[in-house]
């Protein structure tokens, strides 16, 4: 048996150990049939919650978050994907994506994250996403980023303390951390390391959340009631111990309140805005909220615009008319205020507020909230100003009152906890005396308000401390008694001054002491305010005011304090000389408290064997708001005085849900005062119950300029406005420097330095037959970019919101506009041609364009002919601007080329009205070639050097330039170049021994921008040819004399065609015409009788460059100006003669030998003098 124990100790405790386990991964709240609120992630470091509701016609997916982190030098980022899947064939992709409203610091990154901008150690907050009611599912997905910084070392090259002083002080920063060790300088560097997606299975997966069954119809409250927080009211359903336990999880949401941090208060600040205009319901019934009549769709104006491309926008119900008066402007449409619109169901209907019949001066939108109340009157006008680009705005609201209960009961509940001593009660006393003066003065009939007083603390005896509450009796002679009744109310503000010691009442007489008995107070209020022995009055409404300046430390133990009637069962006794009821617990078996007066985890938090004041006491005050704040009803305000210590979050959230407001709320009835700011608290409460009968209570007036114009700073004024329903007038009174004005157009607050320009604390209420309102006016400009001559609304939608007025309430838009913007633009024609020497310019048509998209398209009617010779011209009145943007402008040519021109070139490309040199220049630059080719000898190859030619224009006789010689490579090249056209090559210098070339015909042609010329010789090579040579044969004798009757042959077969001519001739001469480069053989065909007659033929060769040789002896003077001539000399020797040939014969070589021997004996004879000389 002992074994079988043993192990079903082993596995109890296992099961034990797994329970803990199982509530951390997954908790759903207890919830009504009109929230679901579910705990997606509860770890160590990260706690994600998610609420939703129905708010008005749209579904409120709020997400609460709460992380931090437990490595040191470690931050994190959160990161949010809301997916629509409903309909959809693919779920859970980027395409059904729903992005959450704005928040500041976050954004949506690259990969559609919705995530936090910064890392940071720990944050908190909630991120909301609205959808339409009929969305039931959403799918979210959650993962976190983590950044480490680690330190790192490393060694740089030493560098001189002055230049690391100098380096310091330019870059001003701190993260580098230098030291110097002899040679080596070490610096430590914060190394970023960033880690994407850390979050694992199942936090990482897909999420599944649903929305509410939707069984009713839309309310205008936004409280949530929990109904396993109303069990507790009944403990024979339940122990104390099961209702400790349910309440674990509602404490940790008031704990996580999304805004009570510093770093998430920034980030839920843009949350609220859109939100301004839902009244929240802290007590039903006590001041019903207004909803139209008529409502329309959220977010959606009520008023119809009209938007065409040749007016642009405007109202569909306008008039030129505006205020004063009926005058008119073609500047301005203004809503119709002197029409009814029809059908009229599609807007307000137009309400004449001055004598009838409607004008557009008495015509006001009127919002109508049903049968007997009061309704808004709303109107917004434009006029023109003497700057045609100016406007003045003119825009009014007038309020009324509701009033059908003016009697009010005010009951302050203050904390006399030890904690309240010092300064706060100080202060607490003065601040107190002066709400109290400030709120009975303003009564609308004296007694009108009444006040009563209620303090809490706890008594200490033999070291016991016993939680207690007190009702201040204001008789003037109270009794002991303590079941009989007391004047809790009073109409003296002097019993409520703690610093008058003649009038004061004793419980502001004494210094505070003790715990806080937040619950005990908080009854005690409920019971003097429903109590009609205790003075409440059952036709006043009522209004509770709780202040303290720190968490409960006592909670009801709900099996002996279940209901608010349990505080007549607890001890009474009369106190401070009976001018005070006190409730007192009880210790023992009937103690009706739990707790220990301290702030502890142990006595707050809960735990094992321990207590959860925090989140008993958030359990007790939502079953008096439900059951007595609500149901009587009861406006609860409560105030955070100087809170401080380690619970502050807790003491927030517990007063906020003693005044059902939101962390989110912006209309919130809870104030957070701080120590030394308690009057600005007390004045808001002040104005929030003496408005309560007011049409418009803390108003929102929101009134964004749209993106056309811009806001005249200094222009704005404001008046007070005054509507008497009777005589039908309506009177206007200068707010500003006025001291007389009325205060409640003095206290409203214009924020106009920032956008949109708003006017908040706005209190429109009336007296009798007098409504009151406000106006402000102000100047406008229409911004440069949209001065085109189309209409253009002033203001983006413009709306009045109210802490009590369920809708927002919209002004209709009027439009401005300003006749189109124009300038000139000059255009230039540039022609690049030498002055068109050549005369090669022609007409030509300028187009000017502009830009629509990417495309240029023509503009109507600007175009123009510039002739031959006019280089300018101006298009004047081009309109500057098209739908706010600067129209560009360029121009085009036509013909798109002018032939034997270059494109052209259009600087600058383009122009609009900002441009600074708003000049369009097209250039033309001539086209132009050079003109050159190789001069080359008869082979077709050999450059030919020295030739001279010269360029002519088409006549021939007009020479270009001058002449140009071939160089060594026989390249002719004229500096000239030459553009289209007809022209002549002449050669001007033609080398001796050579024939001239004919005048080569050129043409210049333009070809798609690229110029050709046609007329030389293939591959442009010019062959100039030698002249024909001329060979002269003379026959002589030896001796010199003519001989005649010889023959003489020429032939050649190198020459193409071959060559062969034999001659006779009647004398000595034998003339050869017509030779041409090659080898020639001279062979005597026929002897004169007596003379020997040529052994062997003379060869005679004629090389390409003319140079001569006659049997390889080289023959000088060929070439001359008469000619190519070759001449020859052939001598018959008398037969019996020598030599026979055709040479020089004897005679040079007979005188060079008597050369060489002449100086032979000079030298013999020099040679013989000298030895003698030397002899001697």
């Amino acid at each position: 048996m002992r074994s079988k124990g043993v192990v079903w100790f082993g596995f109890i405790l296992l099961l034990a150990s797994m329970i803990p386990n199982l509530m951390q991964a997954y908790i759903v709240y207890a919830q009504s049939s009109d929230e679901v609120r579910e705990t997606i992630i509860q770890t160590d470091t990260l706690k994600v919650t998610t609420n939703v509701k129905q708010v008005n016609d749209q579904m409120r997916w709020e997400l609460q978050y709460q992380w931090s982190t437990l490595k040191e030098n470690s931050a994190r980022r959160l990161k949010l994907k809301f997916y629509d899947n409903e309909g959809k064939a693919e779920k859970n992709v980027d395409t059904s994506l729903v992005q959450p409203e704005h928040i500041d610091g976050w954004r949506l990154n690259e990969n559609n994250w919705f995530m936090n901008e910064e890392f940071k150690t720990s944050a908190e907050g909630t991120v909301v996403v609205m959808t339409a009611l009929s969305v039931k599912n959403l799918a979210l997905r959650i993962q976190l980023d983590e950044e480490i910084i680690k330190e790192v070392e490393r060694v740089k090259e030493t560098i001189s303390s002055e230049e690391l002083s100098a380096s310091q002080e330019s870059s001003g920063s701190s993260e580098v951390v230098t030291t110097f060790n002899n040679e080596t300088e070490v610096e430590v560097i914060e190394e970023k390391i960033i880690t994407e997606d850390i979050l694992q299975t199942p936090d990482a997966d897909i999420h599944e959340l649903s929305a509410p069954e939707i069984d009713a119809p839309v309310t205008s409250s936004s409280e949530v009631k929990d109904t396993s927080q109303e069990e507790m009211v009944t403990p024979s359903e339940e122990t104390s111990e099961t209702t400790v336990e349910s309440q674990v999880t509602e404490t940790s949401e008031i704990e996580s309140s999304p805004s009570e941090t510093s770093s998430s208060s920034e980030e839920t600040k843009s949350n609220k805005e859109p939100n301004l205009n839902r009244y929240i319901t802290t007590a039903p019934g006590f001041i019903d909220s207004l909803s139209l009549v008529q409502p329309f769709a959220n977010g959606v104006s009520p008023f119809q615009y009209t938007s065409n491309a040749t007016e642009g926008t405007f109202p569909t119900h306008w008039t030129d008319k505006y205020l004063p008066g009926n005058s008119t402007s073609t500047q301005i449409r203004n809503f119709n205020y002197g029409a009814q619109q029809n059908p009229v169901a599609t807007s307000p209907k137009l309400k004449n507020i001055l004598a009838d019949p409607l004008t557009f001066a008495g015509g006001y939108h009127s919002y109508e909230f049903g049968a007997g109340l009061t309704d808004v009157l709303l109107k917004k006008t434009v006029k023109p100003t003497a700057d045609s680009s100016k406007f003045e705005i003119e825009l009014d609201a007038i309020g009324g009152t509701n009033r059908t209960v003016n009697q009010i009961d005010v009951v302050f509940v203050v904390d006399k906890s030890g904690s309240m001593s010092g300064t706060k009660w100080t202060n607490l006393k003065t601040e107190l005396a002066k709400f109290a003066k400030g709120l009975v003065e303003a009564s609308f009939t004296p007694g009108d308000i009444k006040m009563g007083l209620v303090s809490f603390s706890d008594t200490v005896d033999d070291n016991i401390y016993t939680p207690y509450t007190r009702i201040a009796d204001f008789s003037t002679t109270p009794s002991d008694g303590v079941n009989s009744g007391i004047t809790g109310f009073t109409s003296d503000f002097r019993k409520l001054d703690g610093n008058d010691s003649t009038n004061r009442h004793p419980i502001l007489a004494t210094d505070p002491v003790g715990g806080t008995a937040l619950f005990l107070g908080i009854d005690a209020g409920i019971e003097l305010l429903k109590n009609t022995n205790y003075g409440a009055r059952s036709t006043a409404r009522k209004v509770l005011i709780v202040l303290s300046d720190g968490v409960a430390t006592y909670a009801p133990n709900t099996a002996r304090y279940g209901s608010q009637a349990a505080l007549q069962n607890l001890a009474k006794s009369k106190q401070n000389s009976n001018r005070s009821l006190q409730f007192s617990t009880t210790r023992g078996s009937t103690q009706e408290f739990v707790g220990d007066g301290l702030e502890t985890d142990a006595n707050l938090l809960g735990g094992t064997g321990q207590t959860n004041v925090i989140g008993l006491t958030n359990s007790f005050i939502n079953n008096r708001r439900t059951n007595f704040i609500n149901a009587l009803p009861i406006l609860p305000i409560s105030i955070g005085f100087g809170l401080s210590g380690n619970y502050v979050t807790q003491a927030r959230g517990i007063l906020r849900n003693l005044a059902g407001s939101s962390t989110t709320d912006p209309n919130s009835n809870f104030f957070d005062a701080a120590v030394d700011n308690l009057g600005v608290a007390l004045d808001k409460v002040k104005t929030l119950i003496l408005t309560l009968n007011d049409v418009v209570r803390d108003g929102i007036l929101t009134d964004p300029m749209s993106q056309y114009v811009t806001f005249q700073s200094g222009t704005l004024k404001r008046y007070a406005l005054t509507y008497n329903t009777t005589a039908k007038t309506l009177t206007t009174i200068a707010v500003d420097g006025n001291s007389s004005a009325p205060e409640y157009a003095k206290n409203a607050i214009v924020d106009q330095t920032n956008s949109p320009l708003k006017v908040t604390n706005l209190y429109l209420g009336g007296v009798d037959n007098l409504r009151y309102g406000y106006r402000i006016t102000y100047t406008v400009q229409l911004k440069e970019e949209y001065q085109d001559g189309l209409f253009y609304p002033a203001n983006e939608r413009t709306t009045l919101d109210a802490y009590n007025i369920t809708n927002s309430l919209d002004f209709a838009i009027p439009s401005v506009k300003k006749e189109a913007t124009t300038f000139d633009i000059p255009v230039t024609k540039e022609w690049i041609d030498d002055n068109n020497t050549w005369t090669t310019r022609q007409s030509i048509s300028l187009q000017l364009q502009k830009k629509v998209g990417t495309t240029w398209v023509d503009v109507a009617g600007k175009s123009i002919t510039l002739p031959v010779g006019t280089t300018s011209y101006t298009f004047t009145g081009i309109q500057a601007y098209e739908s706010g943007l600067k129209i560009d402008y360029a121009i085009k040519e036509t013909p798109t080329r002018v032939t034997g021109y270059k494109a052209p070139v259009y600087t600058p490309a383009s122009v609009n009205i900002s441009s600074t040199n708003k000049t369009l220049k097209v250039t033309n630059e001539l086209l132009k070639t050079k003109i050159e080719f190789t001069k080359v000898k008869s082979d077709g190859t050999t450059p030919l050097a020295g030739v001279g030619f010269t360029l002519f224009k088409a006549n021939g006789t007009t020479a270009i330039g001058t002449q140009v010689l071939s160089d060594a490579t026989g390249k002719v090249s004229f500096p000239t170049q030459l553009p289209i056209g007809s022209y002549v090559v002449k050669e001007t210098l033609t080398l001796p021994g050579y024939e001239p070339i004919d005048p080569m015909n050129l043409v210049v042609s333009d070809t798609n921008a690229t110029l050709s010329v046609t007329g030389f010789p293939t591959v442009n090579k010019v062959v100039n040819r030698l002249k024909d040579f001329k060979l002269i044969v003379k026959k002589l004798d030896t001796v010199g004399n003519a001989v005649n009757g010889a023959k003489f042959k020429l032939e050649s077969t190198t020459t193409s065609p071959p060559y062969s001519n034999e001659l006779s001739s009647s004398n000595n001469l034998f003339e050869f015409t017509g030779l041409k480069p090659g080898t020639y053989t001279l062979t005597e065909t026929q002897t004169p009788d007596g003379y020997i007659g040529l052994q062997n033929p003379i060869t005679i060769m004629i090389d390409l460059d003319g140079n001569v040789k006659v049997d390889d002896v080289s023959q000088p003077g060929v070439i001359t100006g008469e000619g190519n001539i070759i001449k020859l000399d052939v001598k018959n020797r008398q037969k019996g003669q020598l030599p026979s040939t055709g040479g020089n014969g004897t005679q040079q070589y007979l005188i060079a030998t008597f050369v060489l021997a002449s100086i032979a004996s000079v030298i013999g004879i020099y040679y013989v003098y000298r030895n003698r000389k030397g002899a001697k």
